[in-house]
C-alpha cells in the first residue's frame, strides 16, 4: 500500500482524534492538563512519526537487497523523532481527596498526601512538587491552571501541618 494511500486513508481519522484529544471535556474537577495546542501538538507528532517511519520503512523493503541510505537516515530519524514525541509527553495531573495522580502517554503515578513536601515555581513558570525520598513532579509551564495547583497543593500541605 503506497504512502499517499495511507495518507488519504488514515490522516484524517488521526486528525480527527487529536482534535477529539485536545478537545476531550473531562469529568475529573481537580484536573490539570497541558494547554489545547499542545493536546494537539503531541498526537499531530505521533502521526507524523509513525507516518513518516512507515514510508521510509516501504522504501527500504521496496529497495530488495540494498536499501538506500538516506532511506534508512530518514527511518532513523523519524523513529528518533517518534521516541521523542512519546518521552516528551506532557504531563497531567488529577487531585483527590486521597492524594495526587499524574501520567503521560504511558506512565501513570499515584502519590498520597503524607508523600507530598512542599511545592514551588520553578525559573521557566512551571511547577515542582517535591516528594519524600528527593522525588518530584516536575508540571510544565503550559499546563492549565498552574497556580490553582499551587495553591490547593500549598494549602493541602498547611492544614496538614496544621498551621
Amino acid at each position: 500500500m503506497s504512502a499517499a494511500v495511507l495518507a488519504v486513508v488514515f490522516v484524517p481519522i488521526l486528525i480527527r482524534w487529536a482534535h477529539t484529544l485536545a478537545n476531550r471535556p473531562t469529568d475529573v474537577k481537580d484536573k490539570f492538563r497541558p494547554s489545547a495546542p499542545l493536546r494537539a501538538l503531541y498526537p499531530s507528532g505521533i502521526i507524523i512519526g509513525c507516518w513518516g517511519l512507515a514510508f521510509e520503512a516501504g522504501n527500504v523493503l521496496r529497495s530488495g537487497g540494498k536499501p538506500n541510505p538516506w532511506d534508512v537516515l530518514g527511518g532513523l530519524v523519524f523513529a528518533v523523532f517518534l521516541a521523542m514525541t512519546i518521552l516528551s509527553w506532557p504531563i497531567v495531573v488529577e487531585v483527590s481527596e486521597e492524594g495526587l495522580t499524574w501520567h503521560r502517554l504511558l506512565i501513570r503515578r499515584y502519590v498520597n498526601w503524607r508523600e507530598v513536601e512542599d511545592v514551588n515555581t520553578d525559573m521557566g513558570g512551571g511547577l515542582v512538587i517535591y516528594l519524600s525520598g528527593d522525588r518530584r513532579i516536575n508540571v510544565g509551564q503550559y499546563t492549565e491552571g498552574r497556580t490553582e495547583l499551587k495553591a490547593f497543593i500549598a494549602e493541602h500541605i498547611k492544614d496538614r501541618a496544621g498551621l
